[in-house]
């Protein structure tokens, strides 16, 4: 005596477990290519936080050299105004009071210059910092979307595991209802 439905079954469990195959091969898939996504992510942060350093030792010698400009103007001034004593001390001709003169307008003309390149200065630093304030936020965005992400790999991974040991059960109990046969 012969049972019409018992071959219907066998074709149908093939199928379950070619279809549970694909879809574990596909889940595996998906976490390959989140986590080479990850992975870039991370190589980019890395590039994005070397340069960040770069930019604030750069900062930090453009801060020293200002430093000493303004040491040697400070320093250039005083020079300046030692001699300009000296002169007025000594009421001679007016050649030196021309000489004194000129130097007089010459250490204006020089203070000039050095208060537009401190606000130059001043600019080109409040604009670096600025621009350091939005690489580290987004650094941080950053930091946050790759934990989230990481953390979704690893339910992902989690439920592969799931199905994997689902699917060996499946194919075992498949298997034992075939020998049985």
């Amino acid at each position: 005596m012969t049972f019409p439905i018992a071959p219907h079954r066998e074709l149908e469990q093939p199928s379950r477990s070619q279809s549970a195959e694909a879809a574990l091969r596909e889940g595996e898939l998906q976490l390959t290519e989140q986590a080479e996504s990850l992975r870039a992510q991370a190589a980019e942060l890395t590039t994005t936080e070397s340069e960040l350093k770069e930019r604030e030792d750069a900062l930090g010698k453009r801060r020293e050299r200002l430093q000493a400009e303004q040491r040697r103007l400070s320093a250039r001034e005083r020079e300046l105004f030692t001699h300009k004593m000296e002169l007025m001390g000594s009421e001679t001709t007016l050649e030196p009071l021309g000489l004194l003169e000129r130097r007089e307008r010459q250490l204006i003309e020089d203070e000039e210059s050095v208060r537009e390149r401190i606000r130059e200065l001043d600019q080109r630093e409040a604009k670096l910092d600025a621009r350091e304030a939005r690489l580290l936020a987004n650094l941080e965005v950053a930091r946050e979307r790759m934990g989230r992400r990481e953390r979704e790999l690893a339910g992902v991974e989690e439920r592969v595991d799931r199905r994997e040991k689902e699917m060996a059960a499946y194919v075992a109990l498949a298997q034992n209802e075939l020998t049985r046969r």
